[in-house]
């Protein structure tokens, strides 16, 4: 009885990690490799939104094999990699897996010699290969693979060769100097330029208590997702001076909690006189921000003094659009 207990709780057991493994096939593969993809996915999409005819020239686009480079990720590299390309590339038809793009080819050559190739294919083995009609719509080639060094993506036109697009998405990549987690790589480049990260926030609260403050943040961090700085409340609280806090969520790009502490000013007459303790002076506030558009987002805030409040953010507004 008690050996079919015990191979009734290995079997159990053995169930569930199967389960475990089988539901979250990035579990397998290298974590650097994983955050080597999530760099990639904020260069592609900070590409394409800077250069919207990137998405005209390169799909629909052939895929060759994603090529793994570690053990660790040879099960799941692919699968994870073309995930990673469709929330880019994401309207239909716009990638078509090209398993001929790394294929072993044979060719007789003239007096029975005999030539095999493997790996990428030349422009002209492309050319022919366009004339099948599973392949005849695309425009590019893309060959994504997992190196020592990052994860090295190619996009190329099949119409002449040009390289459209090229990177080597490496996350152990640091910017001690750079102020988000969100548009790394074009706030490295704007780093590297040396212009300055600070920004202006306006939080306009409507309901059901109103809010009007002002920020003036600067960003930091290895990975660009602090914000800090100081602020003026001019309502709830009101006409008071602080300082704020935010983080920005490496998961979830437009989604940022912030949290900050105030000091109103008219307590500066009534502690004069009276021995009010220090700390009930400050009115800390607490933030959920979540950014809908480039420059617009909306919050829900409460302080603790019970004031709640729901509204919007602008964030480094341009109050005279007319004037552009």
């Amino acid at each position: 009885m008690v050996n079919r207990i015990t191979t009734y709780l290995r079997l159990m057991l053995l169930a569930t990690c199967s389960w475990l493994f089988s539901a979250s096939p990035g579990l397998a593969m290298l974590p650097q490799t994983a955050s080597d993809l999530q760099v990639l996915e904020d260069a592609l999409r900070q590409a394409t939104e800077a250069d919207p005819s990137l998405l005209k020239q390169a799909t629909p686009m052939l895929l060759a094999p994603p090529l793994h480079h570690w053990r660790e990720s040879r099960d799941d590299f692919a699968a994870v990699a073309l995930a990673t390309l469709t929330t880019i590339f994401n309207t239909p038809q716009a990638i078509i897996p090209c398993p001929d793009c790394d294929a072993w080819r044979l060719n007789v050559r003239p007096g029975n010699g005999l030539d095999i190739y493997n790996g990428e294919l030349s422009l002209g083995e492309l050319g022919r290969l366009q004339k099948d009609h599973r392949y005849s719509a695309a425009k590019a080639l893309t060959v994504i693979q997992e190196t020592p060094s990052g994860v090295q993506v190619r996009i190329t036109s099949l119409t002449d060769g040009r390289l459209i697009w090229s990177r080597l998405a490496d996350s152990s990549e640091r910017l001690a100097q750079v102020k988000p987690w969100t548009n790394f790589a074009a706030e490295r480049d704007r780093r590297l330029r040396g212009e300055s990260l600070s920004y202006v926030f306006i939080n306009l609260g409507l309901y059901p208590n109103p809010l009007f403050q002002l920020e003036f943040i600067e960003q930091w961090g290895d990975r660009n997702q602090h914000l800090s700085g100081v602020a003026i409340s001019l309502l709830n609280p009101n006409v008071s001076v602080g300082i704020v806090y935010h983080y920005m969520m490496p998961k979830l790009r437009r989604l940022h909690l912030g949290g900050s502490l105030y000091f109103p000013l008219q307590n500066l007459a009534q502690s004069s006189g009276s021995s009010r303790d220090v700390s009930s002076q400050f009115v800390g506030q607490g933030m959920v921000e979540y950014t809908f558009a480039n420059s617009y987002g909306v919050f829900g805030s409460i302080s603790s003094k019970g004031q709640f409040s729901i509204g919007f953010n602008f964030y480094n507004p341009l109050f005279m659009p007319f004037l552009l």
